[in-house]
């Protein structure tokens, strides 16, 4: 995170972040929660540098698995989670919401992801 930083120290600071991370499989995102165990060191470098640039450090943090319905969908639920994919592009693609890519898959053991090594961290991408 800080290389992606220096190489673009006037990054503006949102009140909007997405994170942005490879699925383990097709059933769960994180089914060992490794990858939400990197999440506290993102939101603390997210405030550090909100902070650092004279911003508030309170944001709003989007992460697809937890604001969308996964699984079996109730009609009403189908239709919600619809909508939200309509208007996901805006959340990853807006040049004023800054987008966290998680771009290393986190080892699932060998039950159909990646084999790379443990992710070390995000890095921010602005469009």
């Amino acid at each position: 995170m800080e290389a992606a930083e220096e190489t673009n120290p006037h990054c503006c600071w949102p009140g909007i972040v997405s994170l942005s991370y490879c699925w383990q499989s097709k059933e769960h995102p994180d089914p060992r929660c490794e990858q939400l165990l990197l999440l506290p060191g993102y939101i603390r470098w997210i405030m550090a540098n909100r902070g650092k640039y004279g911003k508030e450090p309170d944001f709003v943090l989007f992460i697809d698995f937890f604001s969308l319905y996964q699984g079996a969908r109730t009609p009403q639920e189908e239709q919600l989670f619809k909508e939200g994919l309509y208007g996901m592009d805006v959340l990853y693609g807006h040049r004023g919401i800054l987008t966290l890519i998680q771009s290393n898959f986190v080892d699932d053991g060998g039950r159909g992801g990646s084999q790379r090594q443990h992710a070390s961290g995000a890095s921010p991408h602005r469009p």
